[in-house]
């Protein structure tokens, strides 16, 4: 009881909440690929349209973080930037959902989007001003995202082989 205790106090500063709820964010995806890796072959296409759902979800919210930083910008330094920062991967996303390409297309377009929000984060991290913190609770998020998003497009080789 002492530990769960401890635990809700600490998890109250915004730094490990931060942390918390980004790694539970990490869930459904495992979910989501542990499924594809141990359900019937039946249930494959069900976790693909699940994993590009969440995966679009995912993306477009780290985008839209930096909407926020543009209108919080009082000094309206290129705001535009950051804006269309912040709705380019939405819209590049919802177009490719839209094209008939195979999923895994689209899987490999949306880790190449995931990557480069994240290099552009650390890029022009001291213009948008977010904290230290948070950018490296993004790369660890990033990178364990990476190696399971792979898991994943692993099981479509291994059905190649197979």
């Amino acid at each position: 009881m002492k530990n769960l205790k401890n635990f809700i106090k600490n998890i109250k500063k915004t730094k490990n909440f931060a942390a918390f709820i980004g790694y539970m964010g990490l869930v459904p995806f495992i979910f989501i690929t542990l499924g594809v890796w141990f359900f019937p072959v039946e249930y494959e296409a069900d976790f693909e349209s699940l994993l590009l759902l969440y995966l679009s979800l995912i993306i477009s919210f780290l985008a839209s973080i930096y909407w926020g930083i543009a209108v919080k910008d009082k000094n309206n330094n290129d705001s535009y930037i950051i804006l269309i920062f912040s709705v380019l991967p939405l819209i590049i996303i919802f177009i490719i959902n839209i094209l008939k390409l195979p999923n895994i297309i689209k899987l490999l377009v949306f880790l190449f989007i995931l990557n480069s929000i994240s290099i552009l984060e650390r890029k022009f991290y001291k213009f948008t001003e977010i904290p230290k913190w948070y950018l490296n609770l993004r790369a660890r998020l990033n990178i364990s995202l990476n190696i399971i998003i792979i898991l994943f497009i692993l099981s479509y080789t291994l059905d190649l082989v197979l």
